[in-house]
């Protein structure tokens, strides 16, 4: 469940920053 920077709380931490 990646790609969720809607939500900022990815499984990959950082990538919500996207």
């Amino acid at each position: 469940m990646l790609g969720d920077e809607n939500k900022g709380m990815s499984t990959i931490p950082g990538l919500n920053q996207i």
